[in-house]
């Protein structure tokens, strides 16, 4: 498939904020929580930034493999149209969640201003909601994929060369 290495990365991603989001950390002054804020900010962004190349790639093979299909089934231009409006949708989930991102900090400037406790709790629940959006989103992708994939399964009899995330045939 396509996307899988782009798959790849985002799980390699995952994996890196999961593993940073588990180390211990204490900020002791303002300074540092801001230090450390701006860090996971950095991580946030890029995990969005690797869920907007999947996103685009996945809305090209769909538009590609829908100009392949019948234009007068209407099970196909409906189910295109699904696929679509989702990710739309997620397009723009993924547009709210950046804006949200750069908030972060205002939001929680108080806390970060006392440093200590306080700016570590307030950081690991924004670390937290921030993680819970972009696993969202990523299943969501997941499921636009394998949703994608089936349909060009199904109407595979239509074109075999353009079926989302078809292999080609091997010979002999």
């Amino acid at each position: 498939m396509r996307t899988s290495g782009c798959r790849h990365r985002s799980l390699l991603a995952w994996a890196t904020l999961s593993v940073l989001a588990a180390l211990p950390s204490c900020t002791r002054s303002p300074d540092d929580a801001h230090e450390q804020l701006a860090d996971r900010r950095a991580e946030w962004t890029h995990a969005l930034a690797d869920l907007d190349d999947q996103q685009s790639a996945l809305q090209r093979e769909i538009e590609r493999a829908a100009r392949s299909q019948p234009k007068d089934d209407p099970a196909v231009a409906a189910s295109a149209a699904q696929l679509r409006a989702v990710l739309a949708g997620t397009r723009q989930s993924l547009v709210q969640i950046k804006t949200q991102i750069s908030e972060s900090e205002p939001r929680i400037s108080g806390e970060l201003r006392k440093g200590g406790e306080r700016a570590n709790a307030a950081i690991a629940a924004e670390d937290r909601r921030f993680r819970n959006y972009i696993q969202l989103i990523s299943a969501q992708l997941a499921s636009s994929r394998e949703r994608a994939a089936a349909e060009a399964k199904r109407e595979e009899p239509h074109n075999n060369a353009t079926a989302i995330g078809a292999q080609p045939k091997g010979r002999g």
